[in-house]
C-alpha cells in the first residue's frame, strides 16, 4: 500500500481541505486495520475532534474516520463500512481546517501503519518539495513574508538581542584582562581571533567581565 497509495492533499479554500487517495496498484485496498497518519500545522474539524479522543466519521459517506492523536498528528482509518479502493479507482475526503494559509503547513513523509507491521512512508509523500499538495486558492503567509526585510549582509551589533543595561551586583571580584591572556580558537575562525585579541576589545572584554 504504501507503495502503491497515492495520496494527495487539497486545499480547498483556507477552511477547507480534502485528500484523494488513488489506487495505483493491481490489487484492491481493503478494509483492516490499518490508518494514515497526517501531521497539519492547524486544527482539522475542530468542534468534532476536540476533546474526543474517540475521533468522528468524515461527512461525505467515505467512510474514513478521522482521530486528533496529540499536536500536529492525526490518524484517517477506514471505517466498518468502507468499501474496497479498486485498482485505479480513487476516494476524496473532506474536512474542515483552519490556519492553512502555506504549503509547509502539511509535513511532508505521511506514512501508513498498521499493528504488528512496520509503519512505511507513503512514497508519493515522501521527501521534502511537498509535490503532492495542491491548491485552487493562493497560498499565503503575510506574517512571515521576507519580500520587504533588508539584508543587513552583516551583524550590526556584537550581542544580538543586545541588552540595553548591564548590572553588576557583586563588586568584591573583577577580572583583569592584560597581555597575559591568550585568544585560542579552532581553524576557520581565525577572524574571530583576530578580532577578540585586538586592544580595542580587550577593554571590551575588560569591561564587561568587571
Amino acid at each position: 500500500m504504501a507503495k502503491h497509495l497515492k495520496l494527495y492533499f487539497d486545499v480547498l479554500s483556507p477552511s477547507m481541505a480534502q485528500i484523494t487517495l488513488f489506487n495505483g496498484g493491481s490489487s484492491p485496498i481493503r478494509y483492516g486495520k490499518w490508518a494514515i497518519y497526517i501531521c497539519v500545522l492547524g486544527i482539522i474539524d475542530e468542534q468534532q475532534l476536540t476533546n474526543n479522543p474517540e475521533g468522528y466519521v468524515l461527512p461525505g459517506g467515505s467512510n474514513f474516520k478521522m482521530t486528533h492523536i496529540n499536536g500536529c498528528l492525526y490518524k484517517l482509518e477506514p471505517h466498518n463500512n468502507f468499501k474496497s479502493i479498486a485498482s485505479g479507482d480513487a476516494i476524496k475526503v473532506q474536512f474542515n481546517t483552519t490556519l492553512f494559509r502555506a504549503r509547509c503547513n502539511l509535513a511532508p513523509n505521511l506514512y501508513i501503519a498498521s499493528e504488528g507491521l512496520e509503519p512505511r512512508t507513503i512514497a508519493n509523500t515522501a521527501g521534502e518539495d511537498l509535490a503532492f499538495v495542491f491548491s485552487s486558492d493562493k497560498l499565503t503567509w503575510d506574517e512571515f513574508s521576507t519580500a520587504h526585510v533588508a539584508d543587513l549582509g552583516h551583524a550590526p551589533y556584537m550581542v544580538i538581542p543586545t541588552p540595553k543595561k548591564l548590572v553588576i551586583t557583586d563588586t568584591t571580584s573583577k577580572v583583569s584582562v592584560g597581555q597575559e591572556w591568550r585568544v585560542y580558537g579552532e581553524k576557520r575562525l581565525e577572524n574571530e581571533v583576530n578580532f577578540l585579541a585586538s586592544m580595542e576589545d580587550r577593554r571590551f572584554l575588560e569591561g564587561f567581565l568587571s
